[in-house]
């Protein structure tokens, strides 16, 4: 509808031409009265008034109908970025889809709202028009008619200019934006290591790689259009050279020549509107394909069913995965963590450890072997659906900027305020919350930065306390910590454990896993070890080098 009233809008401005036509002509042959000045005032008044309508109607309609469609596309977005698969998160393509759901979607709203509803309209403003000159006198017509031809090598040009630079700046723009937000969130780094600024090598170049291409982009661009301009406004005196024989003869009604004087000129301006509209159009249609993409984009394969299985133990039969070919992380992984017991996981750095619990998570698939929850294989259950039964503390917190009593809600939205405090209360937090501003109300920053480290893996263990599921994965929580919080951290720990489950837990030190049900040792990609803490110590084999290491560390 907003195309349709834009369109029609452009059609009655044409009619201000037609009244300078019936008005040079009154003028020429000496007919001008007050009754026709009056009538042609009043019908320009009131065909301006119906402009203004239809404008109106149009401009709302359009910018109405383009947020319209920008919201439908942002949330079905949202939705698809719940179906992806959570590996591509951590493969350098979030500057890619931070940049599509904001400047990719903004752009393809301007197509809506501003460009199409513009195009046609002087695009059949330029036909009028071309017809119009045809009808006073065709070789003039037909000049014009020549050099519009003249448009199509040039958005020929104009787009391939589009497909080379234009796909290079989108690429490079969202290269950028994955710079800036690696920047923000590490600026103490940076500032501590005297990295920030022009030091910044990485965003630096990021943004110097924006400049360049944006610049090529449009050095390419502006001399094609400029040089159709220049053949463009050369048609105003050639048309004045060739319709000024056909006057002078006195073929052409004064009138007549006039107004195809004046029609090229406008014919230049058309042109050059239309051709910056395609030169744009072109340009967020590249958008509009990066939106496409993550549209078309692969989902997380199996069946999006509950996923119930009677039991809750934990089984790897010969898993084997690699984040990059060729470089094997795990090789042939082989063990079962036990309903209702600890498993505890300790290694090296870089053994694998958290690769087993973020294929547990389903954050990544296996290349080979099979993982079975409850003894049902889960590479046909999508993500969501084995996450329902998982609670996970990471060393590495993530908190929303939110108050802190809905930041534990996130685990479980339907809670009682009772439950989350209950859950506070055994996640060591319920005291340090109760002495902030606002207690439970008190915002805590993004990610929780108006929180100390401690607190913040303690609301971490509250959210695990309160979504209360069967499994639970806990990757070194206590990492990081001075000796006050650790403590305060590990006896939420113990709170956690109390509760029946089936739990694997990495740990960087040996003393806190030293009663678990069972311990794996990590090592080359495989299971080295595995048993009680009294059995791999008589096993004397790498568990206990590492005993022995960490206890004279320790004296």
């Amino acid at each position: 509808m907003g195309v349709a009233f834009t369109v029609l809008e452009g059609l009655l401005s044409s009619c201000i031409y037609f009244s300078l036509y019936l008005l040079i002509e009154m003028l020429l042959n000496h007919n001008v009265s007050s009754s026709r000045l009056t009538q042609l005032t009043l019908g320009l008044a009131g065909i301006f008034l119906i402009r203004l309508i239809t404008y109106s109607i149009g401009y709302t309609q359009g910018q109405i109908g383009g947020a319209a469609v920008s919201k439908q596309i942002r949330l079905y977005l949202g939705d698809k970025f719940k179906k992806i698969p959570l590996f591509r998160f951590t493969q350098g393509q979030v500057g890619q889809y931070v940049n599509t759901m904001t400047s990719d979607v903004n752009s393809y709203e301007q197509i809506l709202t501003h460009k199409t509803g513009n195009l046609v309209k002087n695009i059949t403003l330029s036909i009028m028009l071309m017809g119009f000159v045809c009808w006073l006198y065709l070789p003039a017509g037909l000049i014009l008619l020549t050099v519009s031809l003249l448009f199509i090598p040039n958005m020929w040009l104009s787009f391939r200019i589009v497909k080379k630079y234009g796909q290079a700046k989108n690429t490079i723009c969202a290269e950028a934006v994955s710079s800036i937000v690696e920047y923000v969130s590490g600026i103490q780094t940076f500032r501590a290591y005297n990295m920030s600024g022009a030091k910044n090598k990485a965003t630096t170049n990021a943004m110097k790689d924006f400049s360049n291409v944006c610049y090529k982009y449009e050095a390419m661009g502006i001399p094609v259009g400029f040089a159709f301009s220049i053949i463009d406004w050369l048609t105003v005196p050639v048309v004045m050279l060739v319709a000024a024989k056909a006057w002078m003869s006195g073929g052409l009604a004064g009138v007549d020549y006039l107004m195809i004087c004046m029609m090229p000129m406008l014919l230049a301006k058309l042109f050059t509107s239309i051709s910056i509209d395609l030169f744009s159009y072109k340009n967020l249609r590249i958008s509009r394909n990066n939106i496409q993409k993550v549209v078309d984009g692969p989902e997380e394969q199996g069946m999006d069913k509950p996923f119930a299985p009677d039991s809750h133990d934990i089984t790897f039969q010969n898993v084997r995965f690699s984040y990059v070919q060729g470089e094997t992380v795990l090789n042939g992984v082989d063990f079962r963590a036990k309903v209702h017991k600890l498993t505890a996981i300790v290694g090296a750095s870089g053994s694998g450890k958290s690769t087993i619990l973020n294929l547990i998570a389903k954050y990544y698939e296996p290349q080979g072997g099979r993982i079975l929850i409850g003894g049902r294989p889960v590479e046909n259950v999508t993500a969501q659906r084995v996450l329902e039964q998982i609670s996970i503390v990471d060393q590495d917190v993530f908190l929303f900027d939110d108050t802190v009593r809905e930041n534990i809600r996130h685990a479980r939205p339907e809670a009682t305020n009772e439950e989350i405090e209950s859950a506070c209360r055994k996640a060591n937090c319920d005291v340090f919350i109760r002495k902030m501003e606002k207690g439970y109300d008190t915002p805590i920053g993004e990610n929780g930065n108006l929180l100390s480290g401690g607190e913040r893996q303690r609301l971490s263990i509250a959210r695990a306390i309160l979504k209360n599921s069967p499994i639970l994965l806990l990757d070194e929580a206590t990492a990081s910590l001075d000796i006050e919080n650790e403590l305060a951290v590990k006896q939420a720990i113990v709170n956690l454990l109390d509760d029946e489950k089936t739990v694997i837990m990495i740990a960087h030190t040996l003393s806190i896993i030293k009663n678990a049900d069972q311990i794996l040792v990590v090592s080359g990609g495989r299971i080295s070890e595995s048993g009680t803490h009294k059995e791999l110590l008589a096993k004397d084999g790498k568990y206990v080098a590492m005993w022995s290491a960490e206890q004279k560390l320790s004296i």
